[in-house]
């Protein structure tokens, strides 16, 4: 078994396959906004995807971050630097899991980024009640392991960021040993 790794947020590298166990949207921010900012520096496509988190929060969020800067929010948001997926959209067939729906959603985005002139993705996905409401959970744990290997073939990296709310201890515990990586939550 693989020995896990903890991490800053900000060291995330392309190849990282990542996890964050997080109980608030407080926490959830404290590590969404570094690390897509840190994609904008490295000129990587960043995708949000989101579950329980509302679309506008991570836009108030982001607008904030980006108030005073010369590339405010909304260009960025616009030249699709930044996109904002539903975990529905990315992960569900007629509202259930589809291992192949998600494979094709990333393979997709990793594709569009890199031929757009990116030099990679990164992903930041919120993992909360849909998961756990509509997924079976072995099935998603085997996405899980499969998604090891398209982080290894791509220009890929994500954090897949567990609402601990939502999930046994068990499952969490699973879910922190197929990730190589898990991302330190500082307390601040």
């Amino acid at each position: 078994m693989t020995k896990i790794l903890h991490k800053p947020i900000q060291d995330v590298k392309l190849h990282d396959h990542t996890c964050l166990i997080f109980s608030s949207q407080i926490e959830f921010f404290h590590c969404v906004v570094p690390f897509v900012s840190e994609g904008l520096k490295r000129n990587e496509r960043c995708c949000i995807v989101l579950d329980e988190i509302k679309r506008d929060e991570v836009i108030k969020n982001f607008k904030y971050l980006f108030r005073g800067v010369s590339n405010p929010f909304e260009e960025v948001r616009d030249k699709k630097r930044i996109i904002i997926e539903d975990f529905k959209n990315v992960y569900l067939e007629e509202d259930i899991f589809s291992l192949s729906k998600a494979k094709n959603s990333y393979s997709t985005m990793i594709q569009n980024a890199l031929k757009e002139g990116y030099t990679g993705l990164r992903v930041f996905a919120e993992l909360s009640n849909s998961v756990n409401d509509l997924v079976d959970s072995k099935e998603f744990l085997e996405w899980e392991e499969f998604a090891d290997k398209l982080f290894a073939e791509n220009n890929f990296l994500a954090v897949c960021a567990y609402n601990k709310n939502y999930f046994s201890e068990d499952y969490i515990s699973k879910a922190q040993k197929i990730h190589p990586i898990e991302i330190n939550l500082i307390k601040t």
